[in-house]
């Protein structure tokens, strides 16, 4: 009995050692160091770049403003040229540019205020802004300048007020009729 007791612990000897065997390497690889993810690519951006795309986002929506009221109105005003002065200023180049994208080669209809400008300096200044956009390649032909309000012909303020007050002078008539219910749509009795 004693050699099969020896047999049997030498077989459980054995297998625990078998075990161990096949255990002991996994149990090694799976407490092994995980692998380095590889970082991702990165890109070192310097503050001076980061500086200017964030002074660019801070003026883009600044700058969009402008642009469409410029496209809007399409009025040059006094202020656009220099003191006495058929000369643009820079201004004034910059909104002509916001029309030249908006309107392309296709002509424009164009307003230059006159304000305090003698005819002969209001002449000279219209005459800047066709060349200006002659320059550029839009046929004269295709660009009409004239004194009118902002953002083309309508009725100036002006004129609705000589409106308002013909208006105000003819007797207003109260309709006569039947009483409708507001439910039903039919007379109410």
């Amino acid at each position: 009995m004693e050699h099969d007791m020896r047999h049997t612990d030498f077989t459980k000897t054995s297998r625990s050692l078998f075990a161990s065997a096949l255990l002991v390497p996994l149990l090694l690889a799976g407490c092994g160091t995980p692998e380095q993810k590889e970082k991702p690519a990165t890109v070192e951006l310097s503050d001076d770049f980061i500086r200017g795309v964030d002074r660019q986002m801070t003026r883009q929506p600044f700058e969009d403003q402008a642009r469409r009221g410029v496209v809007r109105q399409r009025t040059l005003y006094d202020y656009h040229f220099n003191v006495e002065s058929a000369e643009l200023t820079s201004l004034a180049r910059r909104d002509l540019q916001y029309l030249l994208e908006a309107l392309g080669t296709g002509g424009a209809r164009l307003s230059v205020r006159r304000g305090p400008a003698s005819a002969d300096l209001y002449a000279a200044r219209v005459t800047a802004v066709r060349d200006w956009f002659v320059d550029r390649g839009v046929a004269s032909s295709r660009i009409l300048i004239d004194d009118g309000p902002p953002g083309g012909p309508g009725v100036s303020s002006v004129d609705a007020i000589a409106i308002r007050a013909e208006i105000k002078l003819k007797p207003f008539k109260v309709p006569s009729g039947t009483i409708l219910t507001p439910l039903t749509g039919r007379e109410e009795k």
